[in-house]
């Protein structure tokens, strides 16, 4: 069997054996078929269509990694008016073919789907308004971490300007750069390394480090931050109490407020009685700013307690002796109240023994007092009982050992009640038994 050359000059004549109508049909029809193949052959064109020419690959991808990102962008040196899109593959270090994860307009892309710690490539392909992929790229390999920054043992508050910073990056992390502020003014890229001493910007107050990543792919990380607070110095502004010119009593309570203008110190109080060789009454005493313990407002600054007053207390002149260490462990230098608070215990009561008739009225005899702070004897008469201290006394006696009394104002066959009370020099006071007795 004869070959046949398409698209070439040939002998198109019919053998001489056809003659009449057969040739002449025959004849057209080759004309026909050389026509339709030299048709398609001025027309072919390996590539498709003439808006399909095969585009360029994307050059110069640059990686970036965040938290659970990984963000892609690219450049392309062809022609951009021939571009429908850029498709975004990847292949995991445990997969066998590169998949499509994005067709996208732009030459940009975050992967929000990596997997951490699993290394992985990705490529870019243009692809043109008929929808023929181009060349690819060449694979940026990434290993997709966690890049983060703390200082110290990730502390909130500090009182220092030197510190450690310490990083949690994947293990081949290279360089780092460290700033104190979020344009990374300065900086410059270093050695990655575990640990790193760095000192925070002079003054107190909200401090920030900022810190970049570059692994040994070339991979740059987010920039990332941490936080901590700069406080130098403590300091407490006032102590007060309530309790100025009132007599305490066991069970009162005694309102103390330390303001310190910070919150999440610790504040603690002394009550000393200077009036009695600075005798400690209570010493370690808490106060709180969290809302409760007779603190009014949670976080202020404030530091306040509701006192409750001792039964065995007892003191003519104890102030308020207040420290303050912060949250970044200052310590305040103590304050003391301007003024002080007495408290004081009730006298004890006498024993008042039955009245004795005589010639002259009622015989009183009671035991003495030992109130340290004793101020008179005040006795008090009724015909009816009970008898309490709302009518004038009979009489006040200044004198403590006196311990009798003959009451002369009698009549006779009329019964009369009778209490002396124990008043000190605070005007506490205590009543005795309740006797009676008649001419």
């Amino acid at each position: 069997m004869s070959s046949m050359t398409f698209c070439d000059d040939a002998d198109n004549t019919p053998p001489a054996s056809l003659t009449g109508g057969m040739a002449r049909a025959i004849t057209r029809a080759l004309l026909l078929f050389v026509l339709l193949i030299t048709a398609a052959c001025s027309t072919y064109n390996p590539k498709g269509p003439d808006d399909t020419s095969i585009l360029i690959a994307p050059t110069k991808i640059t990686v970036k990694l965040g938290p659970g990102v990984v963000e892609l962008a690219w450049q392309f040196a062809g022609d951009t008016t021939k571009v429908k899109e850029y498709r975004v593959y990847r292949r995991n270090a445990n997969e066998a073919a590169f998949k499509r994860i994005a067709a996208i307009a732009m030459r940009r892309y975050r992967d929000l789907s990596p997997t951490i710690g699993l290394p992985a490539q990705y490529q870019i392909v243009a692809v043109n308004k008929s929808n023929f992929e181009g060349e690819r790229s060449e694979s940026a390999i990434v290993t997709p971490g966690v890049f983060s920054v703390q200082i110290g043992n990730n502390a909130k508050f500090t009182n220092r300007r030197l510190l450690t910073l310490t990083f949690n990056v994947p293990d081949n992390t290279a360089f780092m750069m460290l700033a104190n502020d979020p344009a990374f003014a300065g900086a410059t890229w270093e050695a990655f390394a575990n640990n790193r001493t760095w000192e925070l910007t002079p003054g107190d107050g909200a401090k920030s480090v900022y810190a970049k990543f570059r692994t040994a792919d070339q991979a740059e990380s987010e920039a990332v931050k941490t936080d901590i607070i700069l406080d130098t110095i403590a300091f407490i502004r006032a102590i007060t109490h309530d309790g100025a010119g009132r007599v305490l009593r066991p069970g009162d309570i005694l309102h103390i407020s330390l303001n310190a203008g910070e919150p999440l110190g610790n504040a603690t109080v002394d009550l000393i009685d200077n009036a009695n060789g600075s005798n400690t009454q209570d010493n370690n005493i808490r106060l709180f700013d969290n809302g409760s313990n007779g603190d009014v407002t949670r976080d202020d600054g404030v530091y306040e307690l509701d006192y409750r007053i001792r039964p065995d207390m007892e003191f003519a002149g104890a102030f308020v002796y207040g420290s303050f260490t912060d949250a970044a462990t200052n310590a305040a230098p103590m304050l003391v109240s301007g003024n002080s608070f007495s408290a004081q215990l009730p006298p004890r009561a006498v024993r008042l023994s039955n009245p004795v008739p005589d010639s002259t009225g009622l015989k009183l005899t009671w035991t003495v007092s030992n109130e340290k702070d004793f101020a008179n004897y005040r006795i008090y008469r009724s015909t009816t009982s009970p008898v309490d201290t709302v009518a004038t006394p009979l009489t006040i006696l200044n004198d403590k050992s006196a311990t009798t009394y003959r009451d002369a104002a009698v009549t006779p066959s009329t019964t009369y009640f009778y209490r002396v009370f124990v008043f000190d020099r605070f005007g506490l006071s205590a009543g005795s038994n309740q006797v009676q007795g008649r001419l």
